[in-house]
């Protein structure tokens, strides 16, 4: 009798660079699939038992081997969505001033207030999709950066005041280890996601000075503790 993979097991023999039943698929169709479940956007950002259902109809109605962490409240689209439902003005930078990165600490995953939620998010979609791989958005150091400070304005930065880039980068790396080991020990296998250092919004130059040497020291560490992690640049 043929052996039946899992999603786990795909994912596990790609990693290998071994064979399975056939490559690994992962479908990430949030809340697309929102409205098929009789739920709409909104609560699909607001509500997590509803998000849970839209992941399990989308994974009954499109079967994937990798299922993410439903309405993660760290993705910026779904920040985006809340401060829209509360009447608020866009997120302003927190660096903008950048005084106010001596301000900036880093507390233990479980206490921050939009992190901690998404811990008990990562338990809860591990146990509803036993044999998938669950992953969970984990924001890389450049894009965080990026989000702190603007993309137009830290790009000028690397130009005006390297040495602040690196202080940010210096603290958005270690933020970014924290948080990467935290969502691992949930079961969930963290994906980094560091989109503002593609080739799309910085040069391969800049890439190999302000952000490869972060990303060499992020992964190093990620891997000393056990973590297998995906990246997305």
């Amino acid at each position: 009798m043929a052996k039946q993979y899992t999603g786990k097991d795909r994912v596990a023999a790609a990693y290998k660079r071994e064979y399975a039943d056939r490559v690994p698929i992962s479908m990430m169709l949030g809340a697309h699939c929102a409205e098929l479940a009789g739920v709409t956007p909104e609560e699909y950002v607001t509500d997590f038992d509803k998000a849970l259902k839209v992941a399990q109809v989308a994974q009954e109605l499109y079967p994937s081997d990798v299922v993410p962490v439903p309405g993660n409240p760290l993705l910026s689209d779904v920040q985006a969505i809340r401060r829209r439902m509360k009447g608020e003005s866009p997120a302003q930078h927190r660096l903008a001033d950048k005084s106010a990165l001596a301000t900036l600490k880093i507390r233990p995953p479980q206490e921050d207030r939009f992190f901690g939620p998404l811990l008990k998010m990562c338990q809860r979609t591990a146990a509803a999709f036993p044999n998938e791989v669950v992953r969970a958005t984990v924001g890389g150091p450049w894009t965080v950066a990026m989000e702190l400070r603007g993309t137009e304005q830290l790009i000028y930065d690397t130009v005006d005041d390297p040495d602040f880039v690196h202080k940010v980068m210096r603290f958005t790396t270690e933020l970014t280890k924290h948080r990467g080991v935290a969502v691992a020990q949930t079961g969930v296998e963290p994906s980094i996601a560091d989109p503002s250092a593609a080739s799309t919004v910085i040069s391969p130059a800049m890439y190999r000075k302000w952000v490869k040497p972060y990303h060499e020291e992020l992964f190093s560490y990620l891997r000393d503790k056990g973590v297998l992690c995906f990246v997305h640049i």
